[in-house]
Parts: C-alpha cells; sequence; structure tokens
C-alpha cells in the first residue's frame, strides 16, 4: 500500500491550473492533469488526478479496487486506499 499526494498547482503566464498526483515517497514519478472548472471542481479535480496516476504506474489496473480517502494536507490532498479493512484505535 502507498500513499498517492495529489497537490493544486495555480496558473501561470503560460499555463492553466493544474493538479500534480505523485506517490509520497517517489515525486519524480507524477502526473499532472489540467484543472477544468467547468467539469470537476474541488476533490473531484483531485480524485481525477489520482485514477490518471494509477492508470500510468499501475499496469495489473488492481489498485483501482477499493475506496481511495482523502485527507486534506497543505495545498492538497493525501489519498490512501482502503481495500475493506477495518481498524480500531
Amino acid at each position: 500500500m502507498y500513499a498517492i499526494v495529489t497537490k493544486y498547482l495555480g496558473p501561470t503566464n503560460r499555463r492553466g491550473a493544474r493538479i500534480k498526483a505523485y506517490a509520497g515517497d517517489d515525486p519524480s514519478q507524477s502526473v499532472t492533469i489540467g484543472y477544468s472548472n467547468d467539469v470537476n471542481v474541488g476533490l473531484d479535480a483531485h480524485f481525477r488526478a489520482v485514477r490518471a496516476f494509477i492508470e500510468k504506474r499501475d499496469s495489473y489496473g488492481d489498485t483501482l479496487n477499493g475506496s481511495w480517502i482523502p485527507g486534506p494536507i497543505k495545498g492538497g490532498y493525501c489519498w490512501v486506499r482502503n481495500n475493506g479493512q477495518t481498524f480500531q484505535a
């Protein structure tokens, strides 16, 4: 199991707003997608980046199984997969 981090990248003079997704342990392997204000906003846009990252990195496709749970961090979200296990503190 690994975490996926998504960060909002604001617009510049040359590029529009974007969302970058990368594994928490390796920011060099990442996916950056455009942020579409009219279609996906907020958390939906970040989850779209998570899906794009998984499709690029996971050749088996099994990582999409289960639900992905976001937790807010500075400038974005940290996503972890819940594969059906329950935890008690």
